[in-house]
């Protein structure tokens, strides 16, 4: 089952006095704002200097679209203005998510840990293993040595006992290089320069399989 994620990112509030803009704000005491949706600069040619600064006080600039496709397996995203937000799922499909806040008075942003839960289905008595998270290295990092050691964790709703497959190569991630191990870390020896790629496949004990992300590493 392919992994999906869930991000909540808050809607930013921008006072007008932080832009460039020529034309001056109303000078009333009232709140006037526009929202502006950041993929409207590409499917409908509108950006951000077209707006009519002029009538507003504030404008509230949105990050996020908010239509994927829940069958990929791409990070999705959800706006939100408020401290929760109702979205659609898929049944008997395996969930982790988390949130990304922004304020309206600094650019820096804060996540949050990590959630899964199961969204279980009528009918399913076993649920598929919660993909693999990939440890170390970590996506992107760079290893000195001979030697490359994968470390990842594994999870299971039902509790069930998982084993797990182990890809690595240069390219793709497609070379099956161990296969039904019960460790969560595998050694990769004798390593070239160059740039690796690895995922995990976890297994449980019902044949329910579920695929990790794609992590890549170099070594010099």
């Amino acid at each position: 089952m392919k992994k999906q994620f869930l991000l909540f990112s808050f809607t930013l509030t921008l006072l007008f006095s932080n832009f460039s803009f020529t034309q001056s704000s109303p000078t009333h005491d009232k709140y006037v704002v526009g929202y502006f949706a950041q993929w409207a600069i590409y499917g409908r040619d509108y950006n951000v200097s077209d707006i009519k600064a002029e009538n507003l006080t504030h404008l509230m600039y949105a990050f996020y679209d908010t239509q994927f496709d829940m069958d990929t397996n791409e990070l999705q995203t959800f706006q939100a203005q408020s401290t929760s937000r109702q979205i659609g799922l898929s049944e008997g499909t395996p969930y982790s998510w988390y949130i990304v806040s922004k304020s309206n008075t600094s650019l820096e942003t804060a996540k949050s840990d990590a959630w899964k839960f199961y969204l279980a289905g009528d009918g399913i008595t076993n649920y598929v293993p919660f993909p693999a998270e990939l440890v170390s290295p970590a996506n992107g990092a760079t290893v000195t040595g001979g030697a490359a050691v994968l470390r990842w964790n594994g999870s299971d709703a039902d509790g069930d006992f998982l084993s797990y497959n182990v890809y690595v190569d240069q390219k793709d991630a497609t070379t099956l290089v161990n296969e039904n191990s019960t460790e969560n870390l595998y050694t990769i020896t004798n390593t070239s320069t160059g740039t690796y790629y690895w995922k995990i496949i976890s297994k449980d004990s019902k044949g329910n399989k579920s695929e990790s992300d794609l992590f890549y590493f170099k070594v010099n």
